[in-house]
This record gives C-alpha cells, sequence and structure tokens, in this order.
C-alpha cells in the first residue's frame, strides 16, 4: 500500500469531520478524503495548484494561505499532512499551531520523510528521527498514538487531549 493510503487509513475520516488537509497541492487527497462523507477544506500557500484543484474537484473548499497565516473559521476534528511538515519551519511551531486549530481530542495524521534524494539535500528539507520528533509532538501538547517509521517515511498519529 503506498504511503498516501497508508496515511488515510491512519487518518480514518469519518462522516461529517472538518479535516484539514495541510499542503493539499492539486487537492487528489482532498477528494479522497472526502468520499469518506468528512468536509475537507484543503489549504495550500500555491495558488498555481489550488486553481487546478478547484477546477478537479469544486465540492471541496481550497484555501490558499501560509499556514501560520491561516484563521479557520472553527476548530478541526483533524488534520492531515501527507509530505508537508517536512518543510514548514521551525517544526516545534507548526505542531503548536496544529494543535491550536484541532478540537479538544482532535488528531493528526501526519507522514514525514518521502521526498527524493535532491530535496533531501534542500537546506530548507527537514527530516527528524523519531523519538526527537516524538518529543516535539508532546512538548506542543499531544499526545503520541503513533510515531513509527515505514519504509523512508515517518508516520504519525497524535491526538490533542480532551
Amino acid at each position: 500500500m503506498d504511503p498516501s493510503s497508508q496515511l488515510i487509513e491512519l487518518l480514518q475520516p469519518q462522516p461529517g469531520e472538518r479535516i484539514l488537509d495541510l499542503g493539499c497541492g492539486i487537492g487528489g487527497l482532498s477528494a479522497r478524503i472526502s468520499e469518506s462523507g468528512a468536509a475537507v477544506t484543503g489549504l495550500d500557500r500555491l495558488g498555481f495548484l489550488l486553481e487546478q484543484a478547484r477546477f478537479k474537484f469544486p465540492g471541496i473548499e481550497f484555501v490558499e494561505s501560509d499556514f501560520f497565516d491561516y484563521t479557520p473559521p472553527a476548530p478541526f476534528e483533524a488534520v492531515f499532512a501527507h509530505a508537508v511538515l517536512d518543510w514548514i519551519q521551525p517544526p516545534d511551531r507548526a505542531l503548536k499551531r496544529i494543535f491550536q486549530i484541532l478540537v479538544p481530542g482532535g488528531r493528526l495524521a501526519a507522514a514525514l520523510g518521502g521526498a527524493n534524494e535532491t530535496a533531501r539535500q534542500l537546506e530548507a528539507y527537514y527530516a527528524p528521527k523519531l523519538k526527537d520528533y516524538a518529543k516535539l509532538l508532546k512538548k506542543a501538547g499531544f499526545a503520541v498514538e503513533t510515531c513509527e517509521t515505514r519504509g523512508q517515511d515517518l508516520f504519525v498519529l497524535a491526538r490533542r487531549p480532551r
């Protein structure tokens, strides 16, 4: 099973849930998550990707914004972050922001580390070690349910305590 499918399975989206697809790109994973009946908001700072997403998936809300500047109209039950938290710096601030936009009991499902070798060489790329990322999650306030490597990816399921 490919990493994006594994992450959606870890997320376990439910009908009616509000889910943020952080770094949604052209919206393909947003669409797959919305098939569960969840209300998905795709967020990306690259407008040209969102143009394609809106064209392909007109029933899904797509928002152009930098994550740190984004203020949702209401908290989310879940944040889905596939191959994006490697690029949002600083990582501790990103996790604190995710924590803030989740309802109590809300969850973060994330996969990090799937970039190709060229991307891994870029200064902006963040490739955390498993134990270091688990510490960052806990410091941000999360209860860590899963933090494990699968192939080259680090998979996370963490929950904001109730």
